[in-house]
């Protein structure tokens, strides 16, 4: 499971690629299975946290800042046709960011007149 770099924040979606492969890490892609992704800190997109892996055994998922800030799990699992369920999770971190806009107000200038 990777990742793109930088923290969830409402202007930085984080895409996170699984890769599905038969065995062992080096072992042959598996193509049209439903990889479901969880997380404990943002959004999934899509909404349903389900993709099917592709033609490379990837299945792509975004994950979006929904107001939690700190540090968080996402995990991602596959269940074979034979009922085994493996998983993997990686640790993500989510953040209001820099804020969008900034708004300065400042006192009127006295004129001399109390």
């Amino acid at each position: 499971m990777t990742r793109s770099s930088g923290s969830v924040t409402p202007i930085n979606p984080v895409t996170v690629t699984v890769n599905l492969r038969s065995g062992e890490a080096g072992g042959p892609v598996v193509a049209g299975e439903v990889i479901t992704l969880t997380s404990t800190i943002s959004d999934v997109s899509p909404s349903n946290g389900a993709v099917i892996t592709d033609v490379d055994g990837n299945a792509t998922f975004i994950l979006e800042y929904n107001g939690t800030d700190g540090a968080g799990a996402v995990e991602a699992s596959f269940t074979s046709a034979e009922g085994n369920t493996f998983s993997n999770s990686i640790n993500v971190t989510a953040s209001r960011g820099a804020p969008l806009y900034t708004i300065n107000i400042t006192a009127p200038q006295s004129r001399g007149v109390i």
